[in-house]
């Protein structure tokens, strides 16, 4: 259970280069408790508790015979540091400025771990595959949470994010999955701190929660892909989000309600499509606006719909495919509808167009059946000729593939829906 490190008169203990190997040399000594460096070497050098460090206080191993709580005093932590470790509880001590990849990952026993102010940068995968890891601490000194950081944690159920941290997640892109709490499925609740301004992409792919509040007064924009996949059931987007990019909740299939509390604008593409269990979205200001197409796109549970007060334009295939719809109101400001914006909408039996509509999109209605009805402010010889583009011709033939009854001539206050 003892290792003793070359005398001084062989600083590099390690085979195959004249440079130090600062990765932990001891993963595979897996009853080894301690290790000793002879004084004076001048490379390397242990503590009182056998752990094993670089000259200037980089930590390169902690004997994964070691059990119960660790307290670590150094500079940095390298990569695998704790690999393998025994310990239940670690307690870093100030003065470590960076923790590297996988600094603890794999710890399957450790359940605690808390870091110090002045520690300055998390490495990827550090706290990885630690299944029984259940709370944590990560310091306001800390910039960035970077990807992978907590995958797979399956227990960590108590995460403190401190103030002054600015991203989580740095992937740009989308080709593949970059999660930061993938795995973390006991983590039901994160708070955000005000001080993050940016998300990466689908940083928060494959993680569970009930509810998420996104109201960090930095965090103005949600950017593309940043909750791709998440597995959030019901979602509230802060007054201070002004806009929400491409992809932004795409594909997550357990979201059942979101409320938008203030002018947020959804610019993105596919920004909520494929959310299969979304019912309820609700906007409370009605300054809120979408631009981006096939923002709803596929979400099969979505019931009804009533648009910001204020928006004009409709986007383009908003609705496509929501076979769940059944009440939608358009507002009095609402000036174009997008093309094919309600298609295979089949459970709409009906909607009210009021006379602001000067543009309608071609097949806005595309593939609606016999059994819905199109309910229209305007007569027939009124409508604007910029409504041709979703009509089969210019004699008032509708598109060939919608079907549905047409009414002319309705005042709102004659339709019941």
């Amino acid at each position: 259970t003892m290792a003793d490190i070359y005398s001084p008169t062989s600083p590099n203990p390690f085979p195959s280069s004249g440079e130090p190997y600062y990765k932990n040399p001891f993963v595979n000594a897996y009853k080894l408790e301690k290790i000793t460096v002879a004084e004076g070497n001048s490379v390397y050098m242990s503590d009182d508790d056998g752990n094993f460090y670089t000259i200037d206080g980089k930590l390169i191993s902690v004997p994964m015979g070691k059990t119960g709580k660790l307290t670590i005093s150094a500079t940095e932590i390298e990569s695998t540091a704790f690999f393998g470790t025994q310990a239940t509880e670690i307690v870093i001590k100030a003065g470590v400025t960076d923790l590297a990849n996988y600094a603890m990952a794999g710890m399957d026993k450790v359940r605690s771990v808390t870091l110090p102010e002045g520690l300055e940068t998390i490495g990827t995968y550090a706290f990885a595959n630690c299944e029984n890891l259940e709370k944590v601490n990560i310091p306001g000194s800390v910039a960035i949470i970077n990807n992978f950081t907590f995958m797979n944690c399956a227990k960590l159920n108590d995460l403190t994010l401190g103030e002054g941290i600015t991203t989580i997640g740095t992937s740009t892109s989308a080709t593949y999955n970059y999660p930061v709490f993938g795995g973390c499925d006991s983590l039901k609740e994160i708070k955000i701190p005000n001080s993050v301004f940016s998300i990466g992409v689908k940083a928060f792919n494959g993680w569970a929660c009930d509810t998420l509040v996104l109201d960090s007064e930095e965090l103005v924009n949600i950017t593309n892909y940043a909750f791709y996949g998440a597995r959030i059931k019901h979602l509230v987007i802060g007054e201070q989000v002004k806009t929400i990019g491409q992809y932004a909740f795409d594909a997550c299939t357990e979201l059942e309600t979101v409320v938008f509390k203030g002018a947020t604008a959804i610019t993105g593409g596919y920004a909520f499509r494929g959310n299969t269990s979304l019912k309820s979205v609700v906007f409370e200001d009605p300054d809120a606006d979408m631009s981006g197409s096939y923002i709803f796109k596929d979400c099969t549970s979505l019931e009804s719909f009533t648009f910001p007060a204020n928006m004009t334009n409709i986007p383009t295939y908003l609705f496509e495919g929501c076979t769940a719809l059944t009440s939608v109101t358009i507002g009095e400001n609402i000036d174009l509808v997008g093309n094919y914006a309600f298609k295979d909408c089949l459970n709409l039996k009906s909607i009210y167009i009021p006379a602001s509509v000067m543009t309608m999109g071609q097949g806005a209605f595309r593939n609606w059946t016999e059994e819905q009805t199109i309910y229209i402010e305007l007569e027939d010889i009124d409508l604007p000729s910029t409504w041709f583009g979703t009509l089969y011709t210019n004699t008032g033939d509708w598109d060939a593939y919608c079907n549905a009854k047409v009414v002319y001539g309705v005042a709102p206050e004659d339709y019941v829906g």
